[in-house]
């Protein structure tokens, strides 16, 4: 008996140094140890692989079978598509896109396991990984833009540029968009694990960030949409008499004043808040990378729509033949992205179609279930709005939000039970 317990000791003292290092590539997914093209660096995904087997697969099969199905049916959906319509199989962009299918499975599950067996010491990852990133905001928006951006290669490379164009920060992400959106997914993931209220602080932190910092106008409408949504849903009479009396002072006589000051700032945020209200039916061609993002997001939803939610495949030909119809049939769409639909839901709309649409409800079901406070809660229901602009969900932080969540109802009403842990764990944390 003596040996067994050591034994165990061992095992969980592995899983904890190893689940560590998975918890903080994940929250630092675009650090290029080794120099890549890509955004997303694989090193989260290529340990979450090593630990699915055998602990991840324990925690697939303790999970209610609602989940099960959606995060294996995705994965063999994805494979089957893949499979059919990417013959010869020599397309690299092609396995990018059949990544967002295998993430959440095999990185959902370790992540699970670790949040669930040392909770404290994965808050405590988040928090270090929030304050680490605010405080390479800090220094580059003072000091110094190109402050450690060795660390995220060739995209530091713009960084001078980009402040000098009036957008944000890039922190330790490829662009400032990324940098807000990342943010703000900690944040919620956060809001989700420390449920001792402490954390209400750090949330604000990590808004003001992306707000202040990343300075990006997605996440911010990400933000406002989330809030509206929020008071919305759980009637918060204030917020909405709050909104409609703004909204009744932006079209008085002193809109003019508002629209001279904020244009005034000198911030790109603060020329395209101008814009709008001068003139608000142009929300889409006042600025190229609006138009782009907004517009692409719309564009594959629209097809996707059009399609009746049959899949389009994943062959790179598939979305080169739908880009060209849709700037032709969208003249008011500047551009399209090359590669690939520029939204994380749309992606999985267009590609997989209605089957997307199953595993978007269930996933999102599940992370939108959680009741936190109200900050924390507004976080949460940013989340399938960043996901449906260009932030995909193979990046490893839709699976670490997906686990959070997960642990949190699990922990509070006993949805999944844990078998693989017959044992008290040796570690405290």
């Amino acid at each position: 008996m003596h040996d067994f317990t050591k034994a165990n000791r061992a095992r969980y003292l592995l899983y904890f140094l190893l689940g560590s290092v998975l918890m903080l590539f994940t929250a630092f997914p675009y650090l290029q140890l080794i120099p890549s093209e890509s955004y997303t660096q694989p090193f989260a995904l290529m340990l979450g692989t090593f630990l699915f087997f055998p602990a991840g697969l324990k925690v697939f099969f303790s999970l209610a079978r609602l989940d099960q199905i959606a995060l294996l049916g995705f994965a063999l959906v994805g494979l089957g598509i893949f499979f059919a319509t990417c013959f010869p199989y020599d397309n690299t962009q092609e396995y990018k896109y059949l990544v967002s299918y295998l993430t959440p499975i095999l990185l959902t599950m370790p992540l699970l396991r670790y949040v669930k067996e040392y909770q404290g010491a994965a808050i405590k990852i988040i928090k270090f990984a929030i304050f680490f990133w605010i405080a390479t905001a800090v220094i580059q928006k003072l000091f110094d833009p190109n402050f450690l951006g060795f660390l995220i290669g060739q995209w530091s490379e713009a960084a001078l540029d980009i402040i000098n164009s009036g957008r944000g920060v890039l922190s330790l992400a490829p662009e400032p968009t990324h940098h807000a959106f990342h943010i703000l997914l900690l944040a919620a993931c956060l809001a989700l694990l420390d449920s001792s209220g402490r954390s209400q602080w750090i949330l604000f932190l990590c808004i003001l960030d992306a707000v202040l910092l990343a300075a990006s106008s997605s996440a911010i409408l990400a933000l406002m949409i989330s809030a509206i949504a929020w008071s919305l849903f759980y009637r918060q009479r204030w917020f909405v008499i709050a909104t409609l009396v703004i909204m009744f002072i932006a079209i008085l006589p002193l809109d003019e004043v508002m629209v001279q000051v904020l244009r005034s700032t000198n911030s790109r945020i603060g020329t395209l808040i101008g814009d709008v209200l001068s003139e608000p039916t142009n929300i889409l061609s006042l600025d190229y990378s609006m138009n782009v993002r907004l517009g692409g997001m719309a564009a594959v939803v629209y097809e996707s729509f059009s399609s009746l939610l049959m899949p389009h495949g994943m062959s790179v030909v598939a979305w080169e033949t739908a880009r060209n119809t849709l700037l032709a049939d969208l003249p008011w769409l500047m551009d399209l992205s090359l590669g690939g639909p520029p939204s994380g839901m749309g992606q999985l709309l267009f590609q997989a179609g209605m089957f997307g649409v199953i595993f978007i409800a269930l996933s999102f079901r599940r992370i939108l279930s959680p009741r936190v406070g109200q900050l924390g809660q507004i976080l949460i229901m940013s989340s399938p709005i960043i996901f449906l602009s260009q932030y995909y969900i193979s990046t490893p932080t839709f699976s670490l939000l997906y686990a959070c969540a997960l642990f949190r109802l699990g922990h509070k009403c006993e949805f999944y039970t844990v078998r693989y842990n017959p044992y008290q764990s040796p570690l405290k944390t």
